[in-house]
């Protein structure tokens, strides 16, 4: 029988006739077609998505940090220290304890607010020491930052500018460039030309004083040495601890700072020694480094590069210096078995084994491999405190953070430390607006330098401590090696690999890198667990033929 004339029946007869249409085209090839196609196009939609929502939480992360939205204090205390103050223009006074690159420059930016300022160091002057067994380092631009503020010539630092590092190790060395402006040279060197800039602005140095404690109890600080066994006592309106990672005066308010915790964690880290290797082949500043090296990988001569060697659980690190010497620094694996009177045959065997490579060029200077056999092994490890500041003292550099020196930001560390310290004392003109700026620098530097220290430590592991110690150090190289790419192709500021951003993008404090490492170790992640994922799906199709073959083999016995 027809059916009404009615808009609810039209609707209904039209509504069945689309079922059945779709129904027809659905069972077509040209159906099959443009579903695999729209698929297609549905998975190249996705994939741009997640790219983008990746995209975006990596900015709202870098967003987040103060550092990288808004500009630094660095330029405020560069205008500030540079306009300089005359000399007990304030009327306060300032102890220094500690007279390494830290310390002195902490002088500097004090004489330069108008503070009355001493100094004083356990050893003797640098200009009567040899820095044969000192440690090098490679100052970036932080470090020079900070000597811009102080009105100190970078270019006087006695240190040689590298231009990359040299594996050895196989027949073939490899090669990466340093990215960012350098100068490697040691510590002593630092402070010795920070010294003379300082005696000549009319800071007091004195050598030969043992730091014994203080006394923060009174109106002024007290501060008492031993110098020729006797005492010397100082009073000051501010004592700054720069007396590096065995600081007297972090263990004195250790001992008597209510609330002052010390934590020292030695994991990850090595035992080493130093030495420095005179007479050997010094490739001229123009050739290439790798020019050093053999057609069989050994190395013949050292140019302006770091050259590496690891292998076999021992590591030996190989860097220039300006007067044609060569730094050299060997972990303490290398010399099992050597006595501290071998007169250098054990140590050239215990590199040949150890380091075939750097064993022809270490064992030219015999003095050298008498040296690292008498050389007392040091230890890496990282120092954290529970504040920076204790009423009128003050921690800066290795006293209120050491760290493991394989990001290579100890110094540079240490040396920002003393631009935000000037930054915070300035304005400061009467005893006791002391305290509170102090307790300012510790409260916004404090997240910064763990930070950095956290860094350093998982650098030199090469592990993000997530996964077993295998996959977790592929999963870190892998991940490096494609953000380097990805910045490399698109040159995008935060695709920027985070062991890059420490010394390149030094507008970003360390905090601000910490992030950047957790997003890229989140993204490194993800992909490797979809790489995983997709080896599991393939794996499963493979092994489907096989399961159905099997189970029909069950089904017919």
């Amino acid at each position: 029988p027809a059916l009404p004339q009615t808009p609810y029946a039209r609707c209904h007869r039209w509504r069945t006739g689309r079922r059945l249409r779709r129904r027809a085209f659905a069972s077509s090839p040209r159906c099959r077609r443009r579903d695999r196609s729209g698929r297609a196009r549905e998975a190249l939609a996705g994939a741009l998505r997640l790219w983008c929502g990746v995209k975006m939480l990596l900015l709202a992360l870098l967003a987040r940090s103060d550092a990288f939205t808004t500009p630094t204090s660095r330029a405020k205390v560069i205008s500030t220290l540079s306009s300089g103050s005359p000399a007990d223009q304030l009327g306060l006074r300032a102890v220094v304890v500690g007279g390494g690159p830290a310390g002195v420059a902490s002088a500097l930016a004090l004489q330069r607010l108008g503070w009355s300022v001493e100094l004083f160091e356990r050893r003797g002057d640098w200009e009567s020491i040899e820095d044969d067994d000192t440690w090098s380092v490679t100052l970036s631009q932080r470090a020079f930052d900070a000597f811009d503020a102080l009105g100190v010539d970078a270019g006087t630092m006695d240190g040689v500018a590298l231009k990359g590092r040299v594996m050895l190790g196989g027949a073939k060395p490899q090669t990466l460039p340093m990215q960012f402006r350098n100068v490697n040279l040691s510590t002593m060197r630092i402070a010795r030309a920070l010294a003379r800039v300082a005696r000549d602005r009319g800071v007091s140095c004195s050598f030969d004083h043992e730091c014994l404690g203080l006394d923060l109890r009174g109106d002024a600080a007290k501060v008492t040495f031993l110098r020729d066994g006797a005492t010397v006592e100082r009073e000051a309106d501010l004592v700054i601890g720069a007396d590096g990672a065995n600081s007297a005066v972090r263990a004195a308010l250790a001992r008597t700072a209510f609330g002052f915790e010390v934590a020292q964690d030695f994991e990850g880290s090595l035992e080493f020694r130093v030495a420095t290797i005179k007479g050997a082949e010094r490739l001229a500043a123009e050739e290439d480094p790798v020019s050093g090296v053999d057609d069989d990988g050994v190395l013949n001569g050292v140019g302006d590069a770091l050259y590496t060697s690891l292998s076999g659980g021992a590591g030996v690190i190989l860097s220039p210096n300006t007067d044609g010497s060569t730094s050299v620094v060997a972990t303490e694996t290398l010399f099992e078995g050597v006595q501290s009177d071998d007169d250098g045959s054990a140590v050239r065997a215990a590199f040949e084994r150890g380091a075939p490579k750097a064993a022809s060029f270490v064992a030219r200077d015999p003095a050298a491999l008498r040296a690292l056999a008498k050389a007392r092994p040091r230890a890496g490890k990282t120092i954290r405190v529970s504040t920076f500041a204790h009423e009128n003292a003050v921690l800066v550099g290795d006293a209120a953070h050491c760290m493991i020196n394989n990001l290579g930001q100890g110094c540079n560390c240490a040396l920002e430390d003393v631009t935000n310290l000037a930054d915070a004392l300035r304005g400061v003109d009467a005893p006791a607006d002391v305290a509170p700026a102090l307790r300012a620098f510790s409260d916004g530097r404090k997240r910064d330098a763990d930070a950095a220290a956290s860094l350093s430590k998982v650098a030199f592991t090469a592990s993000n401590g997530l996964l077993p110690k295998p996959a977790d150090l592929i999963v870190y190289f892998l991940t490096y090696r494609a953000f380097q790419l990805l910045h490399e192709a698109t040159r995008l500021k935060f695709l920027m690999p985070w062991q890059t951003v420490v010394n390149v993008d030094v507008s970003r404090g360390y905090a601000n890198v910490a992030r950047t490492r957790r997003a890229q170790c989140a993204v490194g992640l993800a992909g490797f667990g979809a790489v995983l994922a997709g080896l599991a799906v393939a794996a499963a199709r493979a092994a489907t033929p096989v399961l159905r073959a099997l189970l029909r083999l069950v089904a017919a016995a």
